[in-house]
């Protein structure tokens, strides 16, 4: 008489093992998948304040220099660049380059009115320049690269005449 074997419910070991490393594979490739956007994410976050920051800087000093009736200096020394302009209510504005910051103060009779700090998401390097024969004060930024040797491009770069307004209120200057 022959005996049948029932087969009894539940896997084998070696089903078993391939169900864990099936599963294994997919867990990895959807971390690292996971992974790679929020780090895009943040990248993408970082470009963005460093956007807005740009242009609030930009906003700010364009209105400066064009409410400034003169350059006072432009020093450069080592890595720290600084602009001090003179506004025609008196008033001293500075502007200074210092690492991932631009450090803006507003000076009346040697006593700080109002500062302001614009700091960098994303290394980034600063210079001003002044054109001593148009009358023009320059801000150039530029992304710093950790390969020493490569010229970055320019990341931003603005240019605005000084005293625009004061002549155009002056009459100076047509509309």
């Amino acid at each position: 008489m022959r005996h049948k074997r029932r087969r009894q419910g539940g896997f084998t070991l070696r089903e078993l093992m391939i169900a864990v490393s099936l599963c294994s594979v997919i867990t990895t490739i959807t971390v690292g998948t996971v992974h790679q956007a929020f780090r895009w994410s943040s990248t993408n976050h970082r470009r963005l304040t460093d956007d807005q920051t740009y242009f609030n800087l930009a906003s700010q000093l364009r209105r400066h220099i064009h409410e400034c009736d003169r350059v006072i200096s432009t020093d450069e020394s080592n890595d720290t660049t600084s602009l001090r302009l003179h506004l025609v209510d008196g008033s001293t504005v500075e502007y200074a380059v210092d690492e991932q910051t631009i450090k803006f103060a507003q000076l009346r009779d040697e006593q700080v009115v109002a500062s302001e700090q614009f700091r960098w998401r994303i290394p980034r390097h600063s210079h001003f320049d002044w054109d001593i024969t148009n009358n023009e004060v320059g801000l150039d930024i530029t992304t710093v690269t950790p390969f020493a040797v490569s010229q970055t491009p320019v990341w931003r770069s603005f240019r605005a005449t000084c005293g625009i307004r004061v002549r155009y209120l002056n009459q100076e200057l047509d509309s």
